[in-house]
């Protein structure tokens, strides 16, 4: 399942009351732990209260309301409208105040927040370096504290996010059963039932990419635990959608429609990856069923829905790239764990396809050579940056291929860029980090699609396009 795991607990756990706003009689404390809820039922007045609560909180000069408003803030972009781009914006204020402030608890929330944010848009080792200064953050309070103990759960929750996505999913469920494990050092006990409903769900979802027989199993655990207030939780949705995908695997297709109309009918705070991940498992449930018209119609409701988010990541990603741009000139680095192993590893590459290209009489590439480093070092972190640069580069390249055969995935379109920049198999294989032969593989099902002969030179007839 490579829809996004459910971490942001404080919002979810105990958030199920109905929307009123208090009177303004209330602390300021009290208003802005109300405001917290209205984000799913009324995310307008909770959007106009967090100003009036802004002015309020920087009036009496309180600090941790500052930053609750700030870190809710960020989840009004997040959760009410996908914009990367604000969503950035909020992490970064609430970093810059949380250091201002000395704020660990709200250090690592703002890591956390980045993280998620550069894991949307495909920066892997931006966000893994993101969620180990989280934890950095977190080691510096008491360990027994409630907070830290679900901001230190949610964490590993993310950690199991990002390995999702680099389909590394051992490494994913043993986050998720690091999050359990500290869940279970809560002491109250309502919020450690609410905290284990949440944790299998997340295992339950984790576990579809290894054994289905396991996703089921926490799936349904999951719901053993599920209040009757909780039915239309955005858990629920994501249990509805393991459960449908089990029997999807199985070819049971009436009952994974079943169970994929269920989770459609929850409107909570889905998470836009999910959303389309149900769109996609319908498509397919209903042509199983041979029901081409109601496929069609979610066809359409999926290219509806990728167009509008695609726009915000866009947006989002020239930002980002700017931003990481800026970093490299100051000579950033992420030194943590695998990613520094990654990222220097990568940088090295870099520097040496460069030099060795630079001094090659065969290098043909007619752009500058800041501009061949910079899509080069893109290669290796962010397939989608990548594309997105290189067709600023050459604008016709894509439309050309894509009309030889629209067939031609992401992937192989991602290879022929690299091959346009003349790369070898051997130097793709180490920027991307798989193995020669795979490489030579995807070259070998490329030149397939684009109707070349194993005499054609895929090299020339790349440079030539």
């Amino acid at each position: 399942m490579r829809g996004v795991l459910i971490f942001l607990l404080g919002l979810f756990v105990g958030s199920m009351v109905s929307a009123q706003v208090l009177p303004e009689s209330k602390s300021l404390e009290e208003r802005v732990l109300h405001n917290r809820k209205l984000i799913f039922t009324e995310p307008e007045a909770y959007l106009k209260n967090l100003d009036v609560l802004m002015g309020l909180a920087l009036k009496q000069h309180n600090r941790d309301a500052e930053l609750e408003l700030l870190a809710q803030r960020y989840n009004y972009y997040y959760f009410s409208e996908a914009d990367f781009e604000h969503m950035l914006d909020a992490a970064q204020k609430l970093l810059r105040k949380s250091l201002d402030y000395n704020s660990f608890l709200y250090e690592a929330v703002a890591h956390k927040y980045m993280a998620q944010t550069y894991l949307f848009n495909g920066l892997y080792s931006r966000s893994g370096a993101d969620l180990q200064k989280a934890l950095d953050a977190l080691d510096k309070l008491n360990a027994t504290d409630k907070e830290v103990i679900q901001e230190k759960a949610k964490v590993y929750t993310a950690f199991s996010n990002l390995f999702t996505q680099t389909k590394e999913y051992p490494k994913s469920i043993q986050y998720l059963r690091f999050a359990l494990l500290e869940h279970q050092k809560l002491k109250d006990t309502e919020l450690k039932r609410g905290t284990s409903y949440m944790d299998y769900a997340n295992l339950a979802g984790a576990y579809l990419e290894v054994n289905i027989d396991s996703a089921e199993y926490y799936a349904h655990k999951s719901n053993s635990l599920r209040k009757v207030s909780e039915s239309s939780h955005e858990l629920t949705f994501l249990n509805y959608i393991v459960l449908g995908k089990v029997y999807l695997q199985r070819k049971n297709y009436s009952e994974a429609l079943s169970h994929f109309k269920k989770a459609e009918t929850i409107e909570e705070n889905k998470n836009f990856l999910n959303v389309q991940e149900l769109y996609e498992s319908l498509i397919k449930t209903y042509n199983g069923l041979g029901d081409a018209n109601q496929a069609n119609v979610y066809k359409r409701k999926l290219d509806q829905y990728k167009l509008s988010i695609s726009e915000n990541k866009n947006k989002s990603l020239v930002k980002l790239l700017d931003e990481k741009n800026k970093e490299d000139a100051k000579g950033s680095l992420f030194p943590y764990g695998i990613v520094i192993s990654a990222s220097g590893a990568l940088a090295l590459i870099i520097l040496s396809v460069y030099f060795i290209r630079k001094g090659k009489k065969k290098q043909k590439v007619t752009i500058t050579p800041e501009r061949y480093e910079e899509l080069v070092k893109l290669s290796g972190e962010n397939s989608q940056a990548f594309i997105l640069a290189f067709d600023q580069t050459y604008p016709d390249f894509t439309k050309r291929i894509l009309d030889i055969n629209p067939g031609i995935t992401h992937d192989e379109l991602e290879l022929l860029a690299m091959i346009k920049l003349n790369l070898s198999s051997k130097e793709i294989s180490a920027i991307k980090f798989v193995q020669p032969k795979t490489v030579q593989n995807r070259r070998h099902l490329a030149r397939k699609k684009l109707g070349l002969s194993t005499s054609d030179n895929l090299y020339k007839w790349v440079e030539a396009l």
